[in-house]
């Protein structure tokens, strides 16, 4: 007993020292804020000690201003947030459910246009009426309080008639069911077909209420994000706890259910993470006030985003795309070319590993290491369509047929690796007919076999192989990267292998992707484009220098130091041969000129 009040007891102090939190909703009860219901009801903020209160909106107030007053500690708003932001509001952005607003005007089925509201009484609560989501029609075509009547909103709105109005603001997600169920005619004005697309449902609080409390409001988004999920998931499951718990308009079912099914068209779930911000939209927003006039200054959106996080700027298309891939995409690599990249206990490493890490966590994809032998049977199953990326390869006509390509993002010289004893060569049309050998199925091997039809070069498997035929003695050169040959000369310790000879052909590395699918190589560049120089350069020191230092060859350093000493030494010996050759020579003429003086 005693030791099952011991397990009891830090619930029974949970339960009895909750926080009471206040969330201020924007509209009245409805699958608009479903997420936030079944955080509640999974025990989601209980768990984080919070009692949340939901606090309905009767239109008569200003949201932000109540959030900076302390009147609650966080609230739902439009995309007007950013222009109050912009004018001085000392409020953070925390979260995005709606990536498109389903805020619009519900207007007699005579009332086609913008234009046709002019003379017309209009039932717009104030904030909304104040927000940039009208603003942007109302002073486009000319809409005022003097030439338009504006009319507070009544929450029991059933008929035009009834309330002798000619337009209503409405969620799309919830009147026109309710208006197509009465037989009521009717016609839909959206603001977001007349200028800037505004999102909705944005999560937001108080310079205030976040200071010194980082953990508590990520841990608040967090369980409202799988509130969301769950809520999304479980439409049936989240209508009855609304009606059983929050239906203050007395909704039916089936009309909660008809919201819960529109608003998934404006959340946008398969191609938008719950609650993620987009924020190059929020900057458009900011341009848009600003130029408009509505906010004082343009402010970096970055500061106003809580957490900080710069996204995707992906298209539609785009995120369509990789949500039809599960978010998962299949990457080929070679197996064996360092520091480029290999496979280590059935992990990619090196360069192009820590670049595609990058990349994924940009896009927040999974990237999936497909198993291959060698770089051959990488390029086959590019052809086969069993990879999608080949995260670090160079473009050639014959790849071109299967592959797309990025930009390139990593360079590197061309040369010829030679035993110590080989002369410099300037040009490999100086060599060809020596035994080179080149790793079957790279690109420039391509090149020189087409360059060279009557040429048989030695074909390796791997950078590694080719500089072991080259230390045994068994071939005349190996042709591959600079920074590959110079990573295995000093990992293996080769000293009597020497760079021979540096050509004008580069290794130009770039991301190739399936040719089938081009709308992945858009993806991919947009997401390499937003990796800074610093970030490669920062990489590829790590990986190029990790065998540098990690064992001093003294022998060799011995031997550099013997080399340049006798240098100096043979060089001192030849500035006083000649200095002393000098000497004498001008002695010999000076006898010659006393001569020609005596004669």
């Amino acid at each position: 007993m005693f030791k099952l009040l011991i397990f009891l007891l830090p619930l029974i102090v949970i339960a009895n020292d909750l926080k009471k939190i206040k969330v201020q909703l924007q509209w009245k009860h409805q699958f608009e804020f479903a997420g936030f219901y079944m955080a509640e009801k999974l025990g989601l903020y209980n768990k984080m000690g919070l009692d949340v209160e939901f606090l309905e909106y009767d239109g008569t107030f200003n949201i932000v201003n109540g959030l900076q007053n302390e009147d609650y500690d966080f609230a739902i708003a439009g995309s007007s947030i950013v222009d109050d932001w912009q004018n001085g509001a000392e409020i953070y952005l925390l979260a995005n459910y709606f990536k498109k607003s389903p805020l619009a005007l519900v207007t007699r089925p005579e009332i086609k246009t913008p234009i046709d509201l002019l003379g017309k009484k209009i039932m717009i609560s104030e904030f909304d009426l104040s927000s940039a989501h009208y603003r942007q029609i109302f002073d486009t075509f000319g809409i005022n309080p003097e030439n338009t009547t504006f009319l507070k909103p009544d929450f029991n709105f059933d008929s035009f008639d009834r309330l002798g109005i000619d337009a209503y603001s409405v969620f799309l997600t919830n009147e026109p069911y309710r208006l197509s169920k009465k037989n009521i005619d009717f016609n839909i004005l959206s603001p977001n077909s007349y200028g800037v697309m505004f999102n909705d449902v944005n999560l937001i609080t108080s310079y205030k209420f976040a200071k010194n409390r980082p953990l508590f409001i990520k841990n608040f988004v967090q369980a409202t994000n799988e509130g969301w999920k769950y809520a999304l998931e479980n439409i049936d499951e989240s209508v009855d706890y609304i009606l059983e718990k929050y239906n203050t308009q007395n909704k039916t079912k089936d009309e909660l259910l008809y919201e819960a099914r529109e608003s998934i068209q404006f959340i946008m779930p398969k191609t938008h993470e719950i609650g993620s911000i987009d924020l190059e939209l929020f900057d458009d927003l900011s341009i848009f006030f600003y130029e408009n006039g509505w906010s004082k200054r343009k402010k970096d959106i970055h500061n106003f985003y809580y957490f900080n996080e710069i996204k995707s700027n992906l298209s539609i298309d785009e995120k369509n795309y990789l949500a039809n891939k599960n978010m998962t995409l299949n990457v080929c690599i070679d197996n064996n070319w360092m520091p480029f990249e290999k496979k280590e206990n059935g992990k990619h490493m090196g360069i192009s590993a820590e670049i595609m890490e990058l990349i994924a966590k940009d896009l927040k994809i999974r990237l999936k290491l497909v198993d291959t032998k060698n770089w051959s049977e990488t390029l086959e199953f590019a052809k086969e369509r069993k990879c999608d990326i080949l995260p670090m390869t160079m473009k050639t006509p014959q790849r071109l047929q299967y592959l797309n390509f990025t930009d390139s993002y990593i360079e590197s010289p061309y040369v010829l690796a030679t035993s110590k004893d080989r002369v410099y060569v300037n040009d490999i049309k100086d060599v060809i007919s020596k035994d080179i050998a080149l790793v079957s199925g790279y690109a420039h091997t391509e090149i020189l076999k087409k360059r060279y039809p009557n040429k048989v070069f030695t074909e390796v498997s791997s950078v590694s192989e080719g500089l072991k035929l080259l230390n045994e003695g068994k071939i005349y050169g190996f042709l591959d990267a600079l920074i590959t040959i110079a990573y295995e000369v000093q990992k293996e310790n080769y000293i009597d292998i020497k760079i021979s000879g540096t050509f004008n052909d580069n290794w130009n590395m770039a991301i190739a992707s399936r040719s089938d699918e081009p709308i992945l190589n858009s993806i991919l560049q947009k997401s390499l484009n937003k990796i800074t120089d610093a970030q490669k350069r920062e990489i590829f020191n790590k990986w190029f220098q990790l065998r540098v230092d990690e064992k001093i060859d003294y022998k060799l350093l011995i031997v550099i130091v013997v080399f340049f000493a006798i240098s100096l030494i043979m060089t001192l010996y030849w500035v006083k041969l000649i200095h002393n050759e000098k000497e004498r020579t001008k002695k010999s003429l000076q006898k010659i000129s006393v001569l020609k003086d005596q004669l």
